[in-house]
């Protein structure tokens, strides 16, 4: 999810202890807890597949988690008087898990959490990221914790489950809705923001790719879009740039296209569920010299353009 969400998350729990109870500096504990794993930005400048890799195995997992919980109270407690790391720990520690791994786990998220130990993914995609529908459950709660803290907490925690609840079974049931109507299995969901019942399948077909509009509280079914899966050579050799190699990993829908810019020839990848009908936001890929050979990597994240030297 996006930070503030997070943030407002953390502070919903810090919400629940009486006054009396209160541990200096477990409000900023659990609200720094719960965008620690976010810090893996900072990697993004020197590579967007290098920054994906330590999202996926690192930042976010459940064994680096108190780490990170400990530099967050590392952090605090210099500041905060009265603050002790021992103490400021589990909270920050309860942050990272809840506050953020969960909240991840529930939106669009695909998580490798329990790496080095168990490499399998994990996605629900519940809620969109960054979804407008738990942003304002979220705001609303943070808004009313100033005058009842506790209360405003716990009716926004059961108003946020209940959401997830109704998102769980709205997705069973578009896919069930697809599959019935469409005839073939449903691929990978993703939620529409700001709506409980609206929802994109990704599917592949021979050499296309494409996404279905799916409407779980009205049955209807359409095409939302559809790519060219490019073939080739050319898309063969570009398989050897790591970078390429990277978006394949952790790609749903992966495939391929050839763009030719300013006499410039492009191979580039993307995964499905990062593109629209007219663009895609997320792409990795090779430049090709005169002779159709790989020249240089490039990972495009909107406009901008990350170059680097084949490896």
């Amino acid at each position: 999810m996006d930070p503030v969400s997070h943030c407002l998350l953390g502070n919903a729990f810090a919400s629940f202890s009486p006054r009396q109870s209160v541990v200096p500096g477990r409000r900023a504990a659990f609200i720094l807890g719960s965008i620690a794993p976010d810090i893996d930005i900072l990697i993004a400048p020197a590579g967007w597949d290098r920054y994906l890799l330590i999202h996926e195995v690192g930042t976010h997992t459940v064994a680096l988690a108190p780490v990170l919980a400990l530099a967050a109270a590392a952090i605090i407690s210099p500041f905060v008087p009265g603050a002790r790391v021992r103490r400021v720990f589990w909270p920050a520690l309860l942050g990272v898990v809840i506050g953020h791994l969960f909240f991840d786990l529930v939106s669009g998220s695909d998580m490798r959490l329990f790496e080095p130990f168990w490499t399998g993914r994990i996605g629900l995609h519940w809620i969109a990221m960054g979804d407008v529908l738990a942003l304002g459950i979220l705001a609303a709660g943070a808004v009313a914790t100033l005058w009842r803290p506790r209360p405003a907490a716990a009716v926004m925690i059961v108003a946020l489950s209940v959401l997830l609840i109704a998102k769980a079974w709205s997705q069973q049931r578009a896919r069930s809705t697809l599959e019935t109507g469409h005839g073939s299995v449903a691929g990978h969901p993703e939620a529409v923001g700001g709506a409980v019942c609206k929802w994109l399948f990704f599917d592949r077909d021979v050499d296309r790719v494409g996404a279905w509009h799916v409407d779980a509280c009205t049955g209807a079914i359409g095409r939302a879009f559809t790519w060219t899966d490019a073939t080739g050579d050319l898309v063969q050799t570009s398989k050897q740039a790591p970078v390429v190699q990277a978006l394949l990993a952790f790609a749903h829908v992966p495939f391929a296209r050839i763009e030719h810019q300013d006499g410039r020839v492009l191979v580039l990848w993307s995964d499905l569920r990062h593109c629209s009908e007219v663009t895609c936001h997320l792409s990795f890929g090779v430049e090709l010299d005169e002779s159709l050979r790989p020249r240089r990597q490039l990972v495009r994240i909107g406009p901008v353009e990350q170059w680097r030297s084949i490896e």
